[in-house]
Formats: structure tokens, C-alpha cells, sequence
């Protein structure tokens, strides 16, 4: 199977381009019914693409190599440095412009790490360098110069190729774009393939699928109309590596390097939102240290919310205790007393009210106490009633 798909993609391409699927001990599925592909003609990337995702969405990887299988999910404490350290073997440069807006100082870290074998890249930034890093062997395949202004990251050059020497220099920027912008920002771009789909769907979704793994879902081999990157570059720094590992020291260090204790995560959260889901005294070391109490995430989330979110009464108790707002709501105005009511926690909700709680705040067509009924949380509904004639009253 494998040798018969090399031979096709060389005869596609016309070159060795063939052998850019990453490794011959990966195991490729035998192909389905043509059918299951559909072309669609007017995207909003203004060119045809090709939809893989009857297979890279429900396909699972194996492969030959055990040591493959363990390095994929080996990424769990790497911040990159070992990475840029690494012997590089690439030579050809590529010169290119590509913007990403930041949202202010980025600092080293990972971009996106994979969760499993069907993500097959790792980004890194790295002192002035993105790093991108093939998951299964641990590689460093492009290595791109990025300069930083006030509101922009500036990809000036990339060294190195993706797939093979035959790549050319269009590809390489094209590839580079996708996967910092849909693999690292989740932008949901098509990936671009580097020979026609229109006769070759099946190959089409193998190429995106051993190259790529699951971040494939569309594929094209023209040049898509690419809006500009709507979503800021960030990692998962230093800080928020130590607060998961919930190492104090690390922790110090980090602050002490520079990292505010405001810097927001890939996923939008501050190192007090991860601190919540590590326990109590994670929390205590980084209100210590003088983070924020009622620190924002992009969504408007306070650890409050995001304590109750998850469960964790004694946290609650703790960020009450140091002055959190129980009245804060998100962006779309839901509070942490909406959460309780929904999920049923009645510590919590009694813990909010008597911090001052809003019971009849709404959110959209919802209060806590529209909540607490449709859940069928009947002791919160007796709690929260009685909170809102007492409300009425005052």
C-alpha cells in the first residue's frame, strides 16, 4: 500500500515530493468509497477545496514503531529550548511576511502540543524563533525568524522544509501559514496540498492525513483567499507549565523572570484559572505573589467561576475569603451563581448568596433560579426563592 502511494503522488507530481508523508512505518488505511468525498465549489476561501474529513476525522493512527507512539505523547513539560538546541539539518531559506496580531508580550513557550498520535506537529516559540517540530519523532523539521512589534508578530524568514528538498519555497509558506494559524491558533483553514485533488480524492486525504493527522479537514491546491488572522499568538509559558506541575519554585522563577501574573494561555486563562483545577494551595502561592483575585479570562470567567465551574468548594471558599467578586458575571453575563444553580452545588450557591450574590441576575432569558428549576435542583430553588423575596424586601 505504502509504495503504491508513493508512486502515485510522484506521478501526480512530477518529483520525489512523494516521500513528504512523514514515515513509511505509519499504517495507512485502505480506501473507502468515493463517495464519502465531497468537493465543494464555493468555499469561504474563495477556491474549490476538497472535504477529508471522512478520513482524517475517523481514522485512527498506528504505526510500526513503538518509539513513534511514545514520542507523540512525550510533549507534556517541554517549554522548546531543547528543540532550538536541537542539530538542524535544514539549509533553504524562505523569505515571507506573514502578520499575526498579539495581544502583548509573548513570551517562550509551546503554541500547541499534540493530545494524540493523529497530531503530528508540535510549535514552539523560542527566543525569537517558531519552532515546528514533528510529534512522532521528535525532529525539528522549520525553524522561522519572528520579530515582534507592539501589536504584531512578524514571520520575516523559515528555514528548513516540511516534507522533502523537492518542496518548494511557495509551499513551505503556504504550510507554515496553516499550520500556525489552524493547528496553533484554531482558525480552521484549508491545508494546502501541493498537486490537484479533482481526480484523486482518497490520495488527496492520505497526503493531508499522514502529513497532518486530524488538523485536516478541507484540503485545496490553489492559493485561498485568507482573511487576516483574527486570533492573538500566545503560549503556554513558563508560568502556567509551573503552575500545573504545581512546583513553587518554578513558579517564583518564573515571576521573578518577568512573566506578569495576568499572562493569558493559549486557552484564553490566566495562571489563577489553571491554578484552580491544581488544588487550594496553588491558588494561595499566586494570590501571594499578587495576582489579581478576579482576574479575567477571554471569555470574562473569574476563578471564581471557574471554581465552581469545577467543583472545587474549597476554593471557592478560598477566593470568597480573599475578596472575590460574587457578583461578577462573563461576557455573556452569566455569574458564578448561575453555575451553581444549574450544576446543583449547593455549597457553593449558599457560599455566593451570602457573599452578595445576585439571585435574580439575568443572563439572557435566564436566571439562577430559571436555572436551578430546569435542572431540578430543588433545595437550590427553595435557596434561591427565598433569596429573591428577601431581595424584593430590601
Amino acid at each position: 500500500m505504502w509504495q503504491r502511494l508513493k508512486e502515485l503522488f510522484q506521478r501526480l507530481l512530477g518529483s520525489k515530493t512523494a516521500s513528504a508523508v512523514p514515515d513509511e512505518d505509519e499504517v495507512l488505511p485502505e480506501s473507502p468509497s468515493k463517495h464519502q468525498y465531497e468537493v465543494i465549489t464555493e468555499s469561504p476561501w474563495g477556491v474549490p477545496v476538497l472535504d477529508v474529513q471522512p478520513l482524517t476525522q475517523h481514522v485512527v493512527t498506528t504505526t510500526r514503531n513503538p518509539e513513534y507512539a511514545q514520542n507523540s505523547v512525550s510533549y507534556r513539560g517541554d517549554e522548546g529550548p531543547e528543540f532550538a538546541r536541537q542539530t538542524f539539518e535544514g539549509t533553504r531559506t524562505t523569505a515571507m511576511e506573514l502578520r499575526i496580531p498579539v495581544d502583548g508580550e509573548v513570551f517562550n513557550g509551546a503554541i500547541q502540543k499534540p493530545a494524540a498520535m493523529e497530531e503530528k506537529w508540535v510549535l514552539y516559540l523560542q527566543d525569537g524563533e517558531l519552532l515546528f517540530v514533528r510529534s512522532w519523532t521528535r525532529q525539528l523539521a522549520v525553524r522561522a525568524q519572528v520579530e515582534f512589534t507592539d501589536d504584531e508578530a512578524i514571520v520575516r524568514s523559515a528555514k528548513g522544509v516540511f516534507t522533502d528538498s523537492d518542496e518548494t519555497p511557495e509551499y513551505t509558506q503556504a504550510l507554515l501559514e496553516y499550520l500556525l494559524r489552524d493547528y496553533g491558533l484554531g482558525e480552521g483553514l484549508p491545508m494546502p496540498i501541493p498537486f490537484p485533488f479533482e481526480d484523486s480524492h482518497h490520495e488527496a486525504a492520505l497526503f493531508a492525513f499522514s502529513l497532518v493527522g486530524h488538523t485536516a479537514r478541507f484540503v485545496t491546491h490553489r492559493r485561498a483567499v485568507l482573511a487576516p488572522p483574527h486570533r492573538p499568538l500566545r503560549t503556554v509559558n513558563a508560568l502556567h507549565l509551573a503552575v500545573a506541575q504545581k512546583d513553587f519554585a518554578a513558579v517564583d522563577a518564573a515571576i521573578d523572570s518577568g512573566i506578569p501574573l495576568d499572562v493569558v494561555a493559549t486557552d484564553g486563562l490566566a495562571p489563577l484559572h489553571w491554578a484552580v483545577g491544581f488544588g487550594a494551595d496553588v491558588v494561595v502561592e499566586l494570590l501571594d505573589r499578587g495576582a489579581e483575585v478576579d482576574v479575567r479570562s477571554d471569555q470574562g470567567a473569574t476563578p471564581l467561576m471557574q471554581a465552581v465551574q469545577g467543583r472545587k468548594d474549597d476554593v471557592v471558599n478560598l477566593l470568597l475569603g480573599r475578596g472575590a467578586s460574587a457578583r461578577a458575571v462573563d461576557e455573556r453575563g452569566f455569574s458564578a451563581l448561575h453555575r451553581a444553580a444549574e450544576m446543583g452545588q449547593e455549597h457553593a450557591a449558599r457560599r455566593l448568596l451570602d457573599a452578595g450574590a445576585d439571585a435574580m441576575c439575568l443572563a439572557g432569558e435566564h436566571t439562577p433560579l430559571t436555572l436551578a428549576r430546569g435542572a431540578g435542583e430543588t433545595a437550590i430553588v427553595e435557596m434561591l426563592e427565598a433569596a429573591v423575596e428577601q431581595a424584593k424586601t430590601d
